[in-house]
């Protein structure tokens, strides 16, 4: 028996070797791409006014390594033609990982659009505003972030925003006189 037939978790080793060394193909032409679209951009960001550019810019220098290595692992599972179990393991994976890098770059625009666009150094009244206002903002978003996490995961979450929905009222209603 050859040694690329050789069976180790019910796959040869020569499909081992396909699939692991399509995930670093793609991950090496991932990191490529992310590592010229940042550049480029902060080049045309350095040229320009607009403040946009820098954002999005900013946004894929904060492309986690996860999700790179998350993205050209994607193409070896199929390739290996991964059982239920394994798919379903890689999904849950996928969920929190894309959850943690969305609320990375909620984060930043949330500053950007209600800290670094709208700053009035001259009132500090006004800067405190935007400073409750961005931190409520921030909270808002995760909470919906998680409802959508936990609802791709297969989680009921209606008696969840049922309840959001009920305490918001009741927040509303506290801070009427305000």
């Amino acid at each position: 028996m050859p040694l690329l037939e050789t069976v180790i978790l019910g796959r040869s080793l020569q499909q081992w070797a396909i699939g692991l060394g399509t995930a670093i193909v793609v991950w090496f032409l991932l990191v490529l791409l992310r590592r010229l679209a940042a550049s480029h951009l902060s080049a045309l960001a350095k040229r320009t006014n607009n403040t946009v550019d820098d954002l999005i810019a900013s946004m894929l220098r904060r492309v986690r390594p996860g999700i790179l290595l998350l993205l050209s692992g994607w193409p070896a599972i199929h390739l290996l033609d991964a059982g239920t179990r394994t798919r379903e393991v890689a999904h849950v994976i996928t969920v929190i990982i894309l959850t943690i890098q969305a609320a990375i770059w909620g984060r930043l625009a949330i500053d950007y659009v209600l800290l670094t666009r709208r700053s009035n150094k001259d009132d500090p009244s006004s800067a405190t505003t935007m400073g409750g206002v961005a931190t409520l903002a921030r909270v808002a978003f995760f909470l919906i972030l998680l409802i959508i996490a936990l609802d791709n995961l297969g989680i009921n979450v209606s008696t969840l925003i049922a309840g959001l929905g009920i305490g918001g009222i009741a927040v509303a209603l506290a801070l009427q006189n305000v």
